[in-house]
């Protein structure tokens, strides 16, 4: 029984990590379609905000499907791996809760007022926190498979 729960743990984690490696491949297409628009003239406004609305979509649905579902499911994966030794450094779980709130903050800044005037600088630094995020997410990603790997590893005999 315990063999199929922990299966089922991992089939499902894999399955919501699939789903979130796609949505940073269409975050990383949406930012670098908005960041074609530079620079932000009132004259390109409409194409501008069209390009800024898409994109932060983009980036609330990825970053809620890591902070909200996939994040509980790769550390309970990692727990049932190797339950004596959780490898995930408390610090690392909270930047990434930590860039959830930026890039929140950023989509209710432009999702209520959208100011051209200060967009180019606010994306420059967004952009900034999502790659030091992705780079986060790759370490966590990383810790995930190293558990399942060791859950495999054939058991030592003296």
């Amino acid at each position: 029984m315990m063999h199929s729960t922990f299966l089922s743990s991992v089939k499902t984690a894999d399955r919501l990590v699939q789903k979130w490696l796609q949505g940073s491949q269409n975050l990383m297409i949406a930012l670098n379609h908005l960041c074609h628009l530079r620079p932000f003239y009132p004259e390109n406004q409409p194409l501008v905000l069209e390009s800024l609305q898409e994109f932060c979509q983009t980036m609330v649905d990825y970053v809620s499907l890591g902070h909200f579902v996939v994040y509980e499911h790769i550390v309970n994966v990692i727990e049932l791996c190797q339950p004596s030794q959780t490898d995930i450094p408390k610090d690392l779980l909270k930047q990434l809760l930590q860039s959830t709130a930026e890039a929140l903050d950023f989509n209710d800044k432009y999702q209520t007022t959208p100011d051209l005037k200060t967009l180019d600088k606010d994306l420059s630094s967004l952009a900034e926190h999502i790659a030091q995020r992705l780079e986060w997410e790759g370490w966590l990603l990383e810790i995930y498979r190293s558990a399942k790997a060791w859950r495999y590893l054939p058991a030592k005999t003296a």
